[in-house]
């Protein structure tokens, strides 16, 4: 019998039976969990308002054997994000950051730098209103992490290196090209300067979100960032739409 005990955020959760749930917790110090929360939907003493999607606090876990869901056993909420959850177009945003941290995260691997980001993430989320600068911020994060931020140093085919204003991403084959060797007729998206120095920014350190939240990005951005998840998660997400119209 192995216990957990770490800090976490809940990303999801769904009913189980008459009373029970199954909370997904992207944890500190063991990635992302599953478990099962016996009588968890009409517990009001134990677990009070616990199981939020997008509470954060510390839980504890019991895990019998690999073959079966694990237990909560226990839940200290530290931030409700209340200021969040009395706002339409922010509990659009935050159900958009977990459903791809869920989407995109494996069970049981440790992202604890990762989890640090969505933390403070979630926290600029609840105090400010650049909702888009914000979604940017997380999802450059969440594809370095998951190794699928690319270093764009030069082109694909050729092997000439980028000029900033010649750096072009292939939306049917995801390979990044130079202007020379962007083939005729097809789909291309041309990269932003401004996202050009963020993707190089984010694949050399972790950088503040106030850097974002006082910058100018265009919207055609999202158009590389939903492209490369989608490429990566198996079926496209529902809120997709809702937060696009952000």
């Amino acid at each position: 019998m192995h216990i957990y005990t770490s800090p976490g955020i809940i990303i999801r959760k769904i009913k189980y039976l008459e009373s029970d749930l199954i909370v997904t917790v992207f944890s500190k110090t063991e990635g992302k969990l599953k478990a099962i929360v016996k009588g968890g939907i009409n517990s009001k003493k134990r677990f009070p308002g616990a199981f939020e999607v997008g509470n954060i606090g510390e839980f504890g876990f019991t895990e019998k054997s690999p073959y079966h869901l694990m237990m909560l056993n226990h839940a200290k909420i530290n931030n409700y994000l209340i200021h969040i959850k009395n706002d339409y177009e922010k509990i659009v945003m935050l159900f958009y950051i977990l459903s791809i941290t869920d989407a995109m995260l494996a069970e049981h691997q440790k992202h604890q730098s990762l989890f640090d980001i969505l933390v403070q993430t979630l926290q600029f989320l609840e105090s400010n209103k650049s909702l888009n600068k914000i979604r940017l911020f997380y999802e450059l994060h969440l594809l370095k992490e998951t190794g699928l931020l690319p270093a764009i140093e030069k082109c694909e085919l050729c092997g000439t290196p980028f000029m900033d204003n010649n750096v072009n991403y292939i939306i049917k084959t995801g390979k990044w090209v130079c202007n020379a060797c962007v083939p005729n007729n097809t789909r291309v998206f041309t990269m932003p300067e401004a996202m050009l120095k963020w993707i190089k920014l984010v694949n050399t350190s972790s950088i503040n979100i106030n850097e974002f939240l006082i910058s100018n990005i265009p919207s055609s951005i999202f158009d590389v960032t939903t492209t490369l998840i989608s490429n990566y998660i198996d079926k496209p997400l529902k809120i997709w739409q809702l937060v696009d119209n952000l």
